[in-house]
């Protein structure tokens, strides 16, 4: 055991973070080492992002040659290796999008604690989500219903819909989950620590 130098809390020294507080205690979390600055850079990883990023203005500029119906407004000639080309990037990218943001959340766990990574979250999907997500559900829908493009039919009712920030509902989805294991994991780790002490585990 050993008592966090924060709150004085006594934790197993296999705890990575304090249970009673949540701040780290010098301890690595998925092999990743501490680095000597809170501003160090993984720029592979940052150039990585930056060229699916740009890999989505191929998919959006692949969709008018594409035989998708009415989902999107498209010319009357299809190409199949446009299609090949879409389908092979969409497969991986937004998924690679989220295995970075699990690794970037990763580490601001690592480095801070997950107070910071809460409050990371907070800032950076839920009030971007709670600002621009009634912007696109009140403007997409007027869009294509009065605009150039014409009509586009949709699956789903057109009322509350992300549309384009559809990924922000998913990522606010997995932070939820990630917060409600981390609950259970910490009382996991208590109820344990209260049976150590009376001899029932």
């Amino acid at each position: 055991m050993k008592n966090c130098i924060y709150c004085g809390f006594e934790n197993a020294k296999i705890n990575n973070f304090c249970i009673e507080c949540g701040q780290k205690n010098d301890f690595q979390i998925l092999g990743i080492e501490e680095t000597p600055s809170l501003n160090h850079r993984f720029n592979g990883l940052d150039a990585l992002r930056g060229f699916a990023m740009v890999l989505g203005i191929v998919l959006h500029a692949a969709l008018p040659y594409m035989n998708i119906g009415e989902l999107w407004p498209s010319d009357s000639s299809s190409s199949d290796v446009i299609m090949v080309i879409f389908e092979f990037i969409h497969i991986w990218r937004m998924p690679l999008f989220f295995i970075l943001a699990g690794f970037f959340a990763n580490l601001v766990v690592s480095k801070k604690s997950w107070e910071s990574w809460y409050q990371n979250r907070f800032l950076r999907i839920f009030l971007v989500a709670i600002i621009f997500i009634p912007v696109m559900s009140l403007t997409i829908p007027w869009i294509f219903a009065f605009g150039k493009t014409g009509g586009i039919l949709f699956f789903y009712s057109n009322e509350g819909q992300p549309h384009h920030l559809w990924f922000l509902w998913h990522l606010i989805i997995i932070a939820i989950f990630v917060a409600i294991l981390r609950s259970i994991y910490v009382q996991f780790l208590r109820l344990r620590k209260i049976l150590n002490r009376i001899g029932l585990s």
